[in-house]
């Protein structure tokens, strides 16, 4: 049998399939999709007075919330994750706020692409990041045993004993006392 559209048939694959099935295609492919994402996440970088107002909110949501001393971090984890979806019930002009701003000092840095805030104290003086705003939200990262509310005298038994007196006659009182170097056995 003979047939008439017998050439009409591709025997090959189109330039656009050969590009994508190419290891040097797949390669632009990822380099684009990147690239896209990061124009949308410079795009939707959250502004320094959003940051402000959502990190004010979640904290007010940490300390509103504790009502345990017994947690663990997943527990944290899921706090933190619904501290982006909802708001405090508390005004932010609340006492606990103003004692949270008065012992505490969140800096506020931006990056390129992110946002972040990190939260200083007495028992944090390097810092500590508490938040990320990228894409528009604002992640925070809060722990509440972190947070100083208030600062009390601490009081402990040995405020309460007498001072050691040192005899200034000691051999050990003043300048360096004449030590020799250890010698082993076999020296």
């Amino acid at each position: 049998m003979y047939q008439t559209d017998r050439g009409s048939y591709r025997t090959q694959e189109s330039i656009a399939r050969k590009f994508r099935n190419s290891c040097f295609g797949q390669i632009i492919i990822v380099v684009v999709t990147i690239g896209i994402l990061l124009l949308i996440a410079m795009l939707t970088k959250p502004s320094d007075k959003t940051m402000k107002a959502e990190m004010d909110d979640n904290i007010l949501q940490c300390i509103e919330e504790r009502d345990s001393l017994n947690r663990d971090w997943l527990d944290d984890v899921v706090s933190n994750t619904g501290y982006v979806f909802t708001a405090s019930d508390s005004a932010a002009d609340c006492q606990t706020m103003k004692n949270f701003m008065h012992y505490n000092d969140l800096q506020y840095y931006s990056h390129s692409l992110y946002n972040t805030v990190y939260l200083y104290n007495n028992f944090l003086p390097e810092g500590k990041r508490c938040g990320i705003g990228v894409f528009g939200i604002v992640i925070p990262m809060l722990d509440y045993n972190e947070f100083i509310l208030h600062e009390e005298i601490m009081r402990t038994d040995s405020m309460n004993q007498k001072l050691i007196e040192i005899d200034p006659e000691s051999e050990y009182f003043g300048e360096n006392p004449m030590l020799e170097p250890f010698r082993f056995r076999g020296e």
